[in-house]
């Protein structure tokens, strides 16, 4: 008994389809400034339009300019001095040194220092920075122990920061950015005295931001001191 022979096709090879690129979104005013990467890190969080404060001052800060600026919590104001001071780091990078920032952030609260913190680890994702955060009502044994490894960028409350400071754990002499934000806050809960202390210790050659929601009498006077 013969079998029929049964003609099969050869198998037909798979063709791998190549992904197809898609194209990225361009990005609106001030953002076109930005280094590529901080532009992909914006990309990631969904942004493509400045908000009005962010192009007003990223320009003038990628200039190198001081700024005092006036900004309500919610306009986007932690993008609008991060993202020109990551661009600023990344241009002139040094590796961080132990215990000496080249930014120092200083905020009223543990959570704004957080919530500055955490907005900052996204929009260096895609650079070899490093940041950290300090603040006081927790052990200060990690925050001491990611100084001694070397930051770029500090981020704390003023309590916290003379603390480790007078222990020898922060040193100022290489900031080259120093950063207010919120000082009307600062102003209501009495630190004023501590951001005077520590403006008498930094270089006198930096870059300076102040921000406030609003601009009493007292604060123009801190603001011209600076």
């Amino acid at each position: 008994m013969h079998r029929k022979s049964q003609n099969r096709s050869a198998p037909r090879e798979s063709r791998s389809q190549e992904p197809k690129k898609t194209k990225k979104p361009e990005l609106k005013g001030a953002f076109s400034l930005l280094l590529p990467k901080i532009q992909d890190a914006i990309r990631c969080d969904g942004y493509e339009e400045p908000t009005p404060i962010q192009e007003q001052c990223i320009p003038v800060l990628l200039e190198g300019s001081d700024l005092i600026g006036t900004a309500q919590t919610g306009t986007g104001k932690t993008a609008a001095f991060a993202l020109p001071l990551l661009q600023k780091l990344s241009n002139y990078y040094e590796k961080p040194k132990k215990h000496y920032p080249r930014a120092l952030i200083l905020a009223p609260t543990r959570e704004l220092a957080d919530q500055i913190s955490t907005n900052i680890k996204g929009y260096r994702r895609y650079l070899h920075l490093k940041h950290t955060v300090v603040f006081g009502g927790v052990n200060q044994y990690h925050q001491v122990k990611t100084l001694n490894q070397g930051v770029d960028i500090l981020v704390a409350t003023p309590g916290r920061l003379l603390d480790l400071h007078q222990q020898g754990f922060v040193k100022f002499d290489e900031v080259e950015t120093f950063i207010l934000d919120e000082v009307d806050r600062m102003l209501d809960m009495g630190f004023i005295p501590d951001i005077k202390r520590v403006l008498s210790k930094l270089p006198e050659k930096r870059q300076t931001l102040f921000f406030s929601a609003t601009m009493a009498p007292q604060m123009e006077r801190l603001a011209r001191t600076m």
